[in-house]
């Protein structure tokens, strides 16, 4: 089934005002971590994207300090907790 838009008042069917094309952002565990939550992050992008093809998804994996895993697409950047660092680098890609 494909998202209308209707609780945003029809506004992903008429994107003509936009000079961009619509970004979402999603943060939080994402597969091949294996846990709930990367679970669900992974079926809610590909929720989005079948429901709004032009949609532009973009992930930022959350780790913790020891955890390093290999992700693809949507994936562009890492939080590492407690890693500053790594917050500004996520927060510019």
């Amino acid at each position: 089934m494909r998202y209308d838009g209707s609780a945003l008042g029809g506004a992903l069917e008429n994107t003509n005002y936009m000079k961009t094309a619509l970004r979402v952002g999603v943060i939080g565990s994402v597969v091949p971590k294996k846990c709930g939550i990367a679970t669900f992050s992974r079926d809610l992008l590909e929720a989005m994207s079948l429901a709004v093809p032009d949609l532009q998804i973009l992930a930022v994996a959350a780790e913790e300090p020891d955890e390093t895993y290999e992700y693809t697409q949507p994936v562009i950047a890492r939080l590492k907790t407690n890693d500053r660092a790594t917050y500004r680098t996520a927060a510019t890609a």
